[in-house]
C-alpha cells in the first residue's frame, strides 16, 4: 500500500516542454521602446502606453498538474491614468496554459480563449489578424499581429460607470 501510495505521487513520466509559439510572440513580444497612442472615440482623451519591460523565464516543474513551461510577464505604463496611481498594467501568460491574464489600467481580466477577427477597422485603418479578449460588460481588448494593442473598452468603476472606447491612432515598434 506504501509502495503505491508513493508510486502515484512521483513525477509522471511525460513532461514534455511548453514553448510560446511563433504566432502567440507575434502579438505579444515587443522590445523596449515600443509605444501606442489612443484616442478615446466618445470623451476625445488621449492615452499612450509604452512598453516598461518584459521577462521570459522558464518555469522547470513539472507534476500531475504542470508542465515545464515558458512565462511572460510584461508591464506597460499609461499616460492618462498616472495620475490615478492606476497607471501599470501588467499582462502574464504562460505556454502551457495558453492563458492570458491581465491587470489593466482601472481593472484585471483573464481570458483562457479568444475570438479571432480577420480584419478590423480601427480610426480609418484595417487591421488584420485580430484576437479579441473580452467579458461581456466589462472589458475588450483587441491585438494585431506585429502591432499590439489596437483597441481596448474598459469601464472606470472606481469613478461611476464611465466606459473607455480607446482606439488606436498611432504606433512605435522598436525592432
Amino acid at each position: 500500500m506504501i509502495l503505491i501510495a508513493f508510486v502515484s505521487c512521483e513525477t509522471p513520466s511525460d513532461c514534455t516542454e511548453q514553448y510560446f509559439s511563433k504566432e502567440f510572440e507575434s502579438y505579444m513580444f515587443f522590445k523596449d521602446g515600443s509605444y501606442w497612442v489612443y484616442e478615446d472615440t466618445a470623451l476625445g482623451i488621449t492615452d499612450s502606453i509604452y512598453l516598461d519591460y518584459q521577462y521570459v523565464s522558464f518555469d522547470e516543474h513539472c507534476s500531475v498538474s504542470s508542465q515545464p513551461h515558458e512565462e511572460l510577464e510584461q508591464g506597460f505604463i499609461s499616460s492618462y491614468f498616472e495620475g490615478n496611481n492606476n497607471f501599470s498594467w501588467k499582462i502574464r501568460t504562460s505556454a502551457e496554459m495558453t492563458m492570458y491574464v491581465g491587470i489593466p489600467v482601472l481593472g484585471m481580466y483573464r481570458n483562457y480563449g479568444h475570438l479571432f477577427i480577420d480584419s478590423m477597422l480601427v480610426k480609418d485603418t484595417w487591421y488584420k489578424d485580430v484576437k479579441e479578449f473580452s467579458e461581456p460588460n466589462t472589458y475588450k481588448f483587441c491585438w494585431a499581429k506585429g502591432i499590439g494593442l489596437i483597441k481596448k473598452e474598459f469601464g472606470n468603476f472606481t469613478e461611476g460607470d464611465t466606459v473607455f472606447h480607446f482606439d488606436l491612432v498611432r504606433y512605435h515598434i522598436e525592432q
